[in-house]
């Protein structure tokens, strides 16, 4: 049996010590370049730690599914098969989770982000710019969901 932890964006949050992540980069932006995974970059990310989580070298690779992420670990040294398998069972393990009602999802979702303006976290500008977001992203994962179990 495959566990594996799962966050729900666009909060996201450092796996070790819970700090808040700014947000998720993707992967072309992280690698600066071409790599031989560029046709996987649609499902990697990398957690957008805080200085303190990147001096303790906590991870930050994320195979990603629409807002759902999981970590995502290369063991060293391995072939360029072995980081693609890794990258599609991340990819599956995220396909299989149970889908929540997606308005009752939108509303937990939302309902954080009224509570992190409240409790003076976040400026009530970008609240509204993940509300718009959260809104967007989960039409989008509704087809990419799709999509992926069609090619899966």
């Amino acid at each position: 049996m495959n566990i594996r932890p799962v966050q729900t964006g666009p909060v996201y949050r450092c796996w070790v010590c819970q700090r808040p992540a700014a947000g998720i980069m993707d992967f072309r932006t992280a690698m600066g370049g071409p790599t031989v995974l560029d046709r996987y970059a649609d499902y990697i990310g990398y957690l957008d730690l805080d200085r303190i989580c990147r001096q303790q070298m906590h991870p930050s690779r994320v195979a990603r599914l629409g807002n759902l992420v999981t970590p995502l670990h290369f063991p060293k040294g391995c072939t360029v098969e072995e980081r693609i398998q890794a990258i599609q069972d991340a990819v599956q393990f995220l396909l299989e989770q149970p889908q929540e009602n997606l308005a009752d999802q939108m509303m937990r979702e939302i309902a954080r982000i009224i509570h992190l303006v409240y409790v003076g976290t976040i400026h009530p500008d970008k609240a509204m710019g993940l509300v718009r977001l959260i809104l967007t992203m989960k039409a989008e994962e509704m087809e990419v969901r799709h999509e992926m179990s069609m090619v899966w």
